[in-house]
């Protein structure tokens, strides 16, 4: 959930005003809220919340999917796996109010708690309300506004000697696939996923993981037991309840299709190398270019890799297309003197992406199909490259 600073500064206003009047009272009633997808590229698998009925009657919502987007350096902070929410507590109305206004749906799902369990995810609740722990390190897979409200359930359980069981259809699949289904109407967006994250997400993914996305979480609740200290069994919910209704309809991405930039990448590709061979020169000019885009895609690779702190994002075998020394030739390209260590880069850059090409078989990352059209125009520009040049192999006479 976004929020500028004065949203925060009413969120945490609010948090002081009301908590106070939340403990007050007896063990609460506790629901798992669903909300459904917006047209954001962040909001695409939702969003998870706990709301809390006092006995006194105050009807709360703790939301830990507070962020900033004014938060000084949020895009490279985002990126590097720095930022940081925060979790809030609103007044039921308030939360309400917010989706109403954005056209998505809202789901409750009521939760068999036990009193004793019901205080002690209230308990954890305060807890993490304190100013000290308000904050926290988000994570788009493992710590973020789905996985936390799962967490206090499972702990809540876990201290009355209870846990969870899911009867749910263990479907094989990945955190990868995972997102491919949410981003079916994002192409573009899931194009930048597949190239930026690497094999850590086509391992199969369990249930428990794949809870790292909200909707999924609401399949997950509405399929889980719980399992008494004394081998009692109870639904963990009580039923789905649709508080707002659907007004957005499925969100589509806007703009200029992933495919179509593609395609034009490629279409430029053949004819510049057919006009290349014709001519028996090299495009300078174009293969500039064409490698400044290559070598940029790399730089963001090789910075998510070596730099960033998200574990999803190494090992990434796009690194041996996605290469930022190919920055090296719009630098080098246009001096005569430099042409044959070109060539060499060249050879290089065309054994790489070869053994990309034919080693998908082996290797564990899923890949994209538009990257093959990539990859292979590469190929084709470099393959040009080495023909046109070949001299360079000949030995200087002695």
């Amino acid at each position: 959930m976004r929020f500028n600073c004065l949203n925060c500064l009413k969120y945490i206003v609010t948090a002081v005003c009301l908590l106070g009047t939340a403990t007050m009272w007896g063990a609460p009633r506790i629901s798992l809220l669903t909300v459904g997808p917006g047209s954001e590229m962040y909001q695409l698998e939702g969003h998870s919340a706990l709301r809390i009925i006092t006995d006194g009657g105050e009807d709360l919502v703790v939301n830990w999917g507070i962020f900033d987007f004014n938060t000084p350096n949020f895009a490279y902070r985002f990126i590097k796996g720095e930022t940081d929410y925060s979790i809030g507590l609103s007044s039921m109305a308030l939360f309400l109010a917010e989706y109403s206004r954005e056209g998505r749906y809202v789901k409750e799902q009521p939760l068999n708690l036990t009193p004793a369990e019901a205080d002690e995810a209230m308990r954890l609740i305060e807890e993490n309300l304190r100013p000290e722990n308000r904050k926290y390190r988000y994570n788009y897979l493992l710590d973020n506004c789905a996985t936390r409200p799962l967490a206090i359930i499972e702990k809540a359980l876990g201290a009355d000697g209870a846990h969870l069981l899911t009867d749910m259809p263990a479907e094989p699949s990945t955190i990868r696939g995972e997102m491919r289904q949410y981003h079916a109407e994002f192409p573009a967006y899931q194009l930048f996923i597949d190239l930026t994250l690497g094999s850590g997400i086509d391992q199969e993914a369990t249930l428990r993981q794949r809870a790292f996305a909200p909707l999924f979480l609401e399949k997950l609740a509405a399929a889980s037991e719980i399992v008494a200290a004394d081998g009692n069994v109870r639904p963990l919910t009580s039923g789905t309840y649709t508080l707002l209704h659907d007004k957005l309809g499925t969100p589509s991405e806007k703009g200029i299709p992933a495919w179509v930039i593609v395609a034009f990448i490629a279409l430029t590709a053949v004819l510049m190398t057919w006009r290349d061979i014709r001519r028996k020169r090299v495009t300078k000019w174009y293969d500039a270019s064409f490698y400044a885009i290559y070598g940029l895609l790399g730089s963001l690779v090789a910075f998510l890799v070596f730099v960033s702190e998200h574990e999803a994002t190494s090992p990434n075998i796009n690194l041996m297309w996605a290469d930022p020394l190919c920055l090296i030739i719009p630098l080098i390209i246009w001096f005569k003197k430099c042409k044959c260590i070109v060539f060499y880069f060249q050879i290089i850059n065309f054994a790489l992406i070869l053994i990309w090409l034919t080693g998908q078989p082996l290797f564990h990352q899923s890949t994209n199909l538009l990257f093959i059209t990539l990859v292979s125009s590469d190929m084709l520009r470099s393959a040009s490259y080495i023909y046109l040049n070949r001299k360079c192999l000949d030995r200087p006479k002695a």
